[in-house]
């Protein structure tokens, strides 16, 4: 049995033979020490469930107590890695090394670190006491795996067509902002076409608008087929594509569109049928064209407008300032 602690009060008297009796109470306490090893095996009980694992550092950053549901996936700051240095242990994972640093130097942070298959986000809080000293760090990983997931998932779902995979206009919009900072830095050629595709109407009248979303994604993947690594294909929308070429002047656009026509003169396979569409195109280059993107996707529309009335699958180019005109068909 553990020591006991006593506490209470007694009121003292004196009887007639003169001795002294005392009355009162007295409770009798359990061992502050008994106290403490119940609240602690409670708390480690309450963290082995919790989804969170917990972790102190002193102040040069050694690991000094690991607890949690998570610690074995964690790996890094499992009980073996008691007692050694923090920032040695996880030399591996700079950003968390940068966070762990700047928290032994007093300053919160939070940061993001994959480790074990498993992405855990880190609180870390610097433990200080009155005059700045740092005495600590105390560390809370959670799993968030899941929402990192979830998070890239909305991202693609914001940024990228649901029936292509395509990127979507924004995104298009986005990139085209920076291929041309891009070229302007590099004082290098930019391409922009836009591609309609013709027929594409007809195949949905005819075979459902099943069909035609097939056809849309068979479109998205021979395009896809056919452009560099370094260039962007995307859906801006109905039966129209478009195309960011890096690094291209109009006739190494010409030579890339020329590679489109061919792969989409090859009819679709359809549940329904073998159907065929036509491509028309327009395209203007930076800086002949223009300096921004509002300009550019001007001129590549009206030329896209002008290769609209020309037989199946044709090209046509912006007219350039000095009003050259050039068209391929």
């Amino acid at each position: 049995m553990g020591q006991v602690s006593c506490r209470g009060w007694a009121r003292t008297g004196e009887t007639a033979d003169r001795t002294t009796q005392i009355k009162g109470h007295i409770v009798i306490l359990p061992d502050d020490k008994d106290a403490k090893n119940r609240s602690t095996s409670a708390l480690q009980r309450a963290l082995a469930s919790a989804p969170v694992t917990l972790f102190t550092l002193d102040p040069e950053g050694c690991i000094l107590l690991v607890e949690g549901s998570d610690r074995a996936r964690l790996g890094l700051m499992s009980p073996e890695n008691i007692g050694r240095n923090a920032l040695i242990v996880y030399r591996d994972h700079p950003a968390l090394v940068d966070a762990l640093r700047h928290a032994l130097g007093g300053v919160a942070t939070r940061t993001m670190a994959h480790m074990a298959s498993t992405t855990y986000e880190l609180l870390l809080t610097p433990q200080v006491v009155p005059g700045g000293t740092v005495t600590g760090v105390v560390g809370v990983a959670t799993d968030a795996t899941a929402w990192v997931h979830l998070a890239r998932h909305l991202r693609h779902q914001a940024t990228h067509d649901a029936l292509t995979g395509l990127p979507n206009k924004a995104l298009f919009l986005d990139r085209l902002t920076q291929a041309l900072h891009g070229a302007a830095r590099a004082g290098d050629w930019c391409a922009v076409a836009l591609l309609d595709l013709d027929g594409f109407k007809g195949v949905n009248d005819s075979y459902g608008h099943a069909c035609g979303d097939a056809l849309l994604a068979g479109v998205a993947s021979r395009l896809g087929g056919v452009v560099r690594a370094s260039d962007t294909v995307a859906r801006l929308g109905g039966d129209e594509f478009g195309c960011i070429l890096p690094a291209t002047d109009g006739d190494g656009a010409d030579r890339l569109l020329a590679q489109i026509r061919v792969t989409m003169t090859a009819p679709f396979g359809l549940d329904d049928g073998i159907v065929r569409v036509g491509l028309s195109a327009g395209v203007a280059i930076f800086p002949l064209h223009g300096t921004d993107k509002a300009s550019l996707l001007r001129h590549a529309d009206q030329a896209l407008y002008r290769a609209k009335g020309r037989p199946i699958t044709s090209v046509a180019c912006s007219q350039p300032p000095d009003n050259h005109h050039r068209a391929t068909t």
